[in-house]
């Protein structure tokens, strides 16, 4: 199958890639910066494309031939021109009104747990409008709303545990904010499920984890396999509020104040994971990911012991 994955060079669009391609799908990827992705050329029957802007003129040029298309773009935070009305909702307008006029009728689309238009934040009502806007096509679209995921290269454990690593005590905001949070892996695996089975069309999925967690279970988890010894302060609601809305004025904010309002909806699923997958446990994942760090660390003590930087291309 041809498709087109609009967001490929992402966290989620690199598992994808590799799972699609593994299948003998022929997959084109439009991408802002070529030179920085030489990986995805790695990857066999993968068709990396430059593009400057998603145009209604572009949409249609990259779909033209395509079986199906998967879209996988998305923000946390907002910047500039870049809102969650511009990507969430109007650039999701432009594709389907594309894939109508070329023909392409299967579409995939991320959304995001808790999309709702009576959800308290921006982030998750711009979600909800863009699951309205596909619904009024006909397309065969099939939504995934996903909770937190984690996995290489994420910004969720790897950012909790380089924030860890440098403090004794970590204030928590939003404490008691429930999460499922589910390995990159899982959700490329439903995404492709989704590609190949007919039923899924028409279908809305929810995707997590094994297990629930609260914000505050997060840090200590993370904080216990990597051996941290930290002292957490669950924040109130109202210190919780000011924070991020301080950290939002940050240049790259690891929370804003439209973070802390998606943070009120538990980002949980009321059905088990689609197509009988067993999803993997974030403990395992955490376990295994800092068993390599000492892994390689013990590496690096070595070299230091027989005189060689841990750099040296020898080594």
């Amino acid at each position: 199958m041809r498709v087109l994955v609009l967001g490929g060079s992402g966290f989620v669009g690199r598992a994808l890639m590799r799972q699609l391609s593994a299948q003998g799908h022929q997959l084109t990827v439009p991408v802002r910066r070529p030179e920085r992705q030489r990986d995805l050329r790695l990857i066999p029957n993968v068709t990396v494309l430059p593009i400057k802007h998603f145009s209604d003129l572009q949409l249609r040029k990259l779909l033209r031939g395509q079986d199906a298309v998967i879209n996988l773009i998305g923000i946390l935070h907002e910047s500039g021109k870049t809102t969650f009305r511009s990507v969430h909702v109007d650039l999701v307008r432009k594709l389907a009104v594309a894939c109508e006029v070329e023909g392409v009728r299967r579409l995939i689309h991320i959304s995001a747990l808790g999309a709702s238009e009576e959800a308290p934040s921006r982030y998750l009502r711009s979600k909800a409008e863009a699951e309205r806007v596909l619904a009024a096509t006909d397309l065969d679209v099939t939504v995934l709303r996903p909770s937190v995921i984690f996995g290489e290269g994420d910004q969720f454990v790897n950012s909790f545990a380089r924030l860890l690593a440098f403090t004794p005590i970590m204030p928590v905001v939003c404490p008691k904010s429930e999460l499922s949070p589910v390995w990159v892996e899982d959700v490329a695996r439903v995404i492709v499920s989704s590609l190949a089975d007919k039923s899924a069309v028409g279908q809305i999925y929810e995707v997590c984890g094994g297990r629930v967690y609260t914000l505050m279970e997060l840090w200590q988890l993370i904080a216990e396999v990597s051996q941290r010894r930290v002292y957490f302060v669950s924040l109130p609601d109202a210190l919780s509020r000011i924070i991020a809305r301080l950290m939002g004025w940050m240049p790259s904010p690891m929370m804003t104040f439209d973070n802390y309002l998606s943070l009120q909806v538990p980002s949980v699923c009321s059905k088990a994971m689609p197509f009988a997958i067993q999803p993997r446990s974030l403990r395992s994942y955490v376990k295994q990911i800092f068993s390599k760090g000492r892994v390689r660390q013990r590496y690096d003590d070595l070299r230091r012991l027989a005189g060689r930087d841990a750099s040296d291309p020898m080594a």
